[in-house]
């Protein structure tokens, strides 16, 4: 199931680009983020589509959500884990792609990747020897 939350903000007119819709739409926005996490390009395109973006009221107001988005994306601090990270996916994961390990692996340095190829969402309960044998390496080193 894919669900996409859209930001109460559609239809915003130059006329509400005020301070304090500006403070509810910031809340709003942080929550959304937050229950989402995982979709934050979501929400950043539903701020984008709004018909009045280009508008001088929207020069101040659109930037800051977009701002306050960014800021909640974890994967712009990836890079400072220092801990070691072993990343186990399952070659057929139906909800997280297997290019989802590959972005996380590339922003996490010196972590270790592996793909276990038949598994899908849950290679540890579809794949458990193959998963205990590449966690067993990583937890020796």
């Amino acid at each position: 199931m894919l669900v996409i939350a859209e930001t109460p903000l559609v239809g915003l007119s130059p006329r509400l680009y005020r301070p304090d819709v500006l403070a509810r739409a910031r809340t709003v926005t942080s929550e959304m983020l937050r229950r989402d996490r995982h979709h934050p390009s979501v929400v950043l395109w539903s701020l984008a589509n709004e018909p009045d973006i280009d508008s001088p009221e929207g020069d101040a107001f659109f930037p800051t959500l977009a701002a306050d988005s960014r800021a909640l994306d974890v994967t712009r601090r990836l890079d400072r884990i220092q801990a070691p990270v072993l990343l186990i996916w399952g070659a057929n994961d139906p909800l997280f792609p297997v290019e989802q390990a590959e972005r996380a692996h590339r922003l996490l340095p010196g972590s270790k990747l592996a793909v276990i190829v038949g598994a899908g969402h849950t290679p540890q309960a579809e794949k458990p020897e193959e998963f205990n044998r590449h966690l067993a390496a990583f937890l020796k080193r």
